[in-house]
């Protein structure tokens, strides 16, 4: 039994000679110290939050970074509306077996609803058929409410059921 606590023993020095060499790591920590300016301060909190939570700290960031630029609207491609309202099919192109597609492009404002002054249609087949009815629906159409306008594109379909 004595044996083996002496074992130990001659064990822990060789830990304390290694302790040592980890002395010199806090060493380089001063230097970064005098990093603590105006502007890298800001940077390792940004850093240190996305790590718990990164989306909602990038959408925190996010709007408060760009507080200028948000009448600009933002280019979000096509978006699903939270409420939707069918184009009437043209009573003309019905008669006729007439289907096609038009694609507009417009500005959903910042309560969701479409900016109806934006509304420009960007491609239609056939033309001069669709437009009007695409126009009319997407105008009543209402989006998620955002921080900022966005642009959004959107592709109707008119096919014959």
């Amino acid at each position: 039994e004595p044996v083996e606590p002496v074992e130990l023993e001659s064990e822990l020095p060789e830990l304390t000679e290694i302790t040592p060499e980890p002395t010199p790591q806090p060493a380089p920590k001063p230097s970064p110290r005098p990093a603590p300016q105006p502007d890298p301060a800001p940077q390792p909190a940004e850093t240190a939050a996305p790590s718990p939570a990164p989306s909602t700290a990038q959408r925190e960031a996010a709007p408060v970074a760009e507080p200028a630029p948000s009448n600009e609207p933002v280019s979000v491609g096509q978006v699903a509306p939270t409420s939707r309202v069918n184009p009437s099919y043209p009573p003309r192109a019905q008669r006729r077996g007439m289907e096609g597609f038009v694609e507009v492009e417009f500005v959903i404002r910042r309560d969701g609803s479409v900016d109806n002054g934006t509304i420009r249609v960007t491609r239609a087949q056939p033309r001069r058929v669709f437009e009007d009815a695409a126009r009319e629906a997407i105008a009543r159409w209402q989006f998620e409410p955002g921080q900022q306008l966005r642009r959004a594109t959107q592709r109707i379909e008119f096919r014959l059921r």
